[in-house]
This record gives structure tokens, sequence and C-alpha cells, in this order.
């Protein structure tokens, strides 16, 4: 089960390195310019170097509004949910005990292994600003 999801995400990672860009319009990058400094921000505009530790923890290093770099981390466990073999957005979701591993892509993706109720498994994916958002730097679960 685990070689077929590392096939998975190897040939989902080769499929998005081979996209084309998506580009603003002048209109959208003025628009996300004029923002206040306190609002939330795109997490791939301010977080970098995704991992995965200790099985559940998803961890960056995020840049806060006056520039300074630190280390973030949220619990998936406190995300997400495991909603028949999909990946959810559901505080206090605890996804953990019924999917497994976890892996994070260069596209703002985390990928698990998950059972349905059936007991056969899937491997289900969800985009981090389904469920997490970052402010001044700050990582956290969406509320």
């Amino acid at each position: 089960m685990l070689t077929s999801f590392a096939t998975i995400i190897v040939a989902f990672s080769a499929a998005l390195a081979s996209a084309s860009p998506i580009t603003a319009s002048a209109g959208a990058a003025t628009a996300q310019s004029s923002n206040s400094s306190n609002q939330k921000r795109a997490i791939e505009d301010y977080c970098k170097g995704w991992d995965i530790e200790y099985g559940s923890m998803l961890t960056a290093t995020c840049t806060a509004d006056d520039g300074l770099q630190r280390p973030e981390s949220i619990d998936l466990n406190q995300c997400l949910a495991n909603d028949g073999g999909s990946l959810v957005h559901r505080p206090g979701g605890g996804f953990a005990g019924s999917c497994g591993p976890i892996a994070v892509t260069s596209g703002y993706m985390v990928y698990a292994d998950c059972t349905r109720p059936d007991g056969s498994s899937v491997v289900a994916s969800i985009e981090y600003e389904s469920f997490a958002t970052v402010n001044n730097g700050r990582l956290s679960c969406r509320g």
C-alpha cells in the first residue's frame, strides 16, 4: 500500500512540475497589493519548506509582515477528518485514526492513504488553503 501511495505522489508531483504556470492579471495583482497588513494571507505567498513531522504535524517556515521568518506548525488532526475516504476540513477532525501515512508536495497539497467505510483504502488529498491559513506569519487551522 505504501509503495502504490509513493508512486502516485511521484506521478502527481511530476504532473504538477510540467504544468503551465498561471499568471495573474494586472487587476488581480493590484487588488492583492492593496490588502491591509493584518489580513489573512495566501499560504503559498508566505510559507515555504513544507514537511510532515511526528506523523501529523504540518511544518513550514513562514514570513511575518515585518519580514521575520519563523518555523510554524499545525497538527493536522485538529484541522482534517476522513469523510468516507476523502480528506475534508473539520476542526478537531482526528483524521489520523483512519488515514496515513501523510505526504506533502510542492503543489500545496496534503496526501494520505485513507480507509473508506467498506474497509478499502484510497489516496485522498486536500489543498492547504482548504483547511489552513496564515496571518502575519502565524500558521493555523481555519475556524
